[in-house]
This record gives C-alpha cells, structure tokens and sequence, in this order.
C-alpha cells in the first residue's frame, strides 16, 4: 500500500530544459501539478547534486568557487525579487501542548503565549517543556508569505535530491518546523518546498492538520524509544549501504566487532520513562 505522505509530492525537475524554459518554469510556482515531473523526468546523474569535494590544498577559492555554482544554482530556480520572505533562520522553539498530544498531560505553560523559555540553556537536561509537552527546536531557512496569505515553509539543500522512493522521508524536516509553526499559530502552512540547488529541483508538499497531529504522536513516540534505548543500553546495530562510509566497523557486531561499555545515559534527565503496564 502506498505511502499517504507521498500523494501530493511535487518534483520541479529544471534542469533538463533550454535557460528560457528553466527560467519561466522555476519562476512559476503554478508550473506543473502535483506529482509532476519536467522534461527527461530527472537531471543528468552529474547533474543530481553530487557532493563536489574540494581538495584540502584548494583553500577558500575552491570553497569560494563551489558557493558560486550553488548561488547560480539558486536564480535559476528563484527569483527573490517575486519572492516575499517574513523571516529567513528563524528560530521555532515551542513545547507541544494536549491539542496535538491528547492525553499527554501539559501544565499552564504550555502554549504559543508562553513557550518554553528561550536562552543558551533552554531545553538543557531536559527533553520536556516546563509544562511537561515535547519541546520542538530548530532554524527554518525561510518562512514565504503566499499571495493568498498562506505560508511556505523553504528550506535549502545541497546535497543529492532523492529518489522517488526517498521522497516522503526527505519532507521529514519540514514537517517537524511545520508542526512547530501549527503550535505557535495555530496555522498549517500551505506548502513545505526543498530546493535542491546543485540538482536545479525542488519537492514541494502540502500538508494538512490532521497529518500533523499524527506527526505530533509520530515524534512524541519516537523521543521516548531513543530515551528508552539510552537507559536500557540497547543500541541494536543495522547493516546498509551506508556502512562503507562508517570508521568504526571494527567496534560494531554487524562486523564482528565488539562496541565499548556504555557510560549509560545522562543523569540530568530525570523525566521517568512511560510505564509500560
């Protein structure tokens, strides 16, 4: 059965087409439907978003030089003069309150008025807001406001775009800032978009406040088997493709290797684990 997070995917493929044509459909949000892809279906393999390492010995004017493809990359895909940014590295910091957890008992803190208090040591030791919710914590790239009034929630990416298999998975950022946003608002935001600048694409997503508040219990269950798995020590190795880029297989037991004593979890933490009766 198909994943329901991947029916309204949006895939702008631009790279694929004359500079005319790139520049008309990247610049037209109403390019395209949902699920629709450009010319060719994908970008060149080169053209994917490749990691392009510089080497140690070429300094800032290699760095410099790779930024300078990537902004290019950019005003193929934009054009910032018709874009109307509210707020570019926002901090979103809210604790999620009894409307998206139900049952998960909050305090008066809680809420978009009074959020967990913010600061160097905010969050620090703890997982949980002063009301008791999860606390939600992080930067969005840019936050647009839509001619409608609605919201888009942009975020920059300059690695490999996904497969489509991958695509769903890849929106997991922007519906944890877009979960955020509902918590502090109270407003789903129209559109969530990645934009792949070394693949000349972007995925775009439109979610809904039901989504969310499943995504709400989705994460509040996730926090608490990472919690689970950091008291016990139970660290259950899983072998994938990515292990070749791994330097430490002769300490995993996927390998036959044997990991070092666990020092145990924080002792700051003294939230209590859910009971499991």
């Amino acid at each position: 059965m198909p994943d329901p997070a991947v029916r309204d995917l949006t895939v702008r493929d631009l790279a694929a087409t004359d500079s005319a044509g790139r520049e008309a459909a990247g610049r037209d949000p109403d390019v395209g439907g949902p699920g629709a892809r450009g010319p060719g279906g994908r970008a060149p393999a080169a053209e994917q978003g490749r990691d392009r390492p510089v080497p140690a010995d070429a300094g800032f004017a290699g760095w410099l030089a790779s930024v300078h493809d990537l902004v290019e990359a950019y005003f193929v895909l934009e054009d910032p003069a018709a874009v109307e940014a509210e707020s570019v590295e926002l901090l979103v910091e809210t604790e999620l309150g009894p409307a998206l957890l139900p049952g998960r008992e909050t305090g008066p803190e809680t809420g978009p008025e009074t959020g967990p208090e913010t600061g160097p040591d905010a969050g620090s030791g703890a997982e949980r807001g002063p009301g008791g919710g999860l606390l939600l914590r992080g930067f969005v790239d840019r936050i647009d406001v839509l001619p409608g009034g609605g919201l888009r929630v942009v975020d920059y990416k300059t690695g490999r775009i996904p497969h489509e298999s991958g695509e769903a998975a890849a929106m997991f950022q922007l519906k944890f800032y877009a979960l955020a946003l509902l918590q502090l608002r109270g407003t789903v935001p129209d559109e969530l978009r990645l934009l792949y600048l070394p693949a000349g694409q972007w995925l775009s997503y439109s979610p809904d406040a039901d989504e969310l508040r499943r995504f709400a219990r989705v994460l509040d269950a996730l926090w608490t088997a990472i919690r689970t798995a950091g008291r016990e020590g139970d660290f259950p190795p899983r072998r994938s493709g990515m292990c070749r880029f791994c330097r430490h297989r002769e300490r995993c037991p996927e390998w036959g290797g044997t990991p070092p004593p666990y020092p145990g979890w924080p002792s700051t933490d003294d939230e209590p684990l859910p009971d499991d009766g």
